[in-house]
């Protein structure tokens, strides 16, 4: 197993303390603090010098309450004006972000870890799901997409494609929805579609709670 823990306010790159780690065998996950951008990969990693391309195998990435977890992914800098100033990761392959708000899963997931911190979410999926792990007023909160971008720094998800959102006993369906978490707000997106818009009131189940899709 190999550990690399990112740290905003470090100077050394990400992907050359990654590979350090690798190479080294290093184990420093118990050392980060509650801000740095600790990345595992029990399953192996590989580097490849001249793309500069990271490849991880049963990787899971975590900050702060936050959680990532897929069967494999690969991290590339982005440099600007020959300053490297993030890193690209895409994963793959049963996809799992999880947080004291939020749980949410899809086949793919990419974003880009600009000054070691994590807050923009791209995931798609047959489909990609969200659940609101902290609606309270609702009683329920979740939702299905092609598409799904989350905000984390917001608490903002944003849901493309063949979109079904569900909130208390309220079903909504259409092409382009938004969901705030805190809130339990869902809105019709910007996107106009053949997909009009439908809002169903589901009959409650034993627990008064509308039909459960996750």
């Amino acid at each position: 197993m190999c550990v690399a823990p990112f740290a905003p306010d470090r100077a050394a790159r990400p992907l050359v303390i990654a590979v350090a780690c690798l190479a080294a065998g290093l184990a420093g996950a118990q050392d980060a603090g509650p801000g740095d951008l600790v990345v595992e990969a029990p399953g192996g990693a590989r580097y490849n010098g001249a793309t500069g391309r990271l490849e991880l195998t049963q990787l899971s990435i975590t900050q702060g309450d936050l959680s990532i977890t897929a069967d494999r992914g690969s991290a590339l800098e982005i440099h600007e004006d020959g300053a490297e100033v993030g890193v690209d990761y895409r994963l793959e392959g049963n996809v799992r972000l999880e947080s004291a708000a939020a749980r949410i899963t899809g086949d793919v997931a990419e974003f880009v870890a600009r000054s070691g911190r994590l807050d923009r979410f791209v995931l798609s999926g047959n489909p990609a799901r969200f659940e609101d792990r902290a609606a309270e007023r609702s009683g329920q909160a979740f939702g299905e997409a092609e598409r799904l971008v989350y905000d984390a720094a917001t608490g903002v998800v944003s849901l493309e494609g063949d979109v079904r959102v569900v909130v208390g006993q309220n079903e909504f369906r259409g092409c382009d929805l938004v969901y705030e978490f805190g809130a339990e707000e869902v809105s019709s997106g910007a996107s106009e579609c053949e997909q009009p818009l439908q809002i169903i009131r589901m009959a409650p189940d034993a627990n008064g709670n509308g039909r459960q899709g996750q």
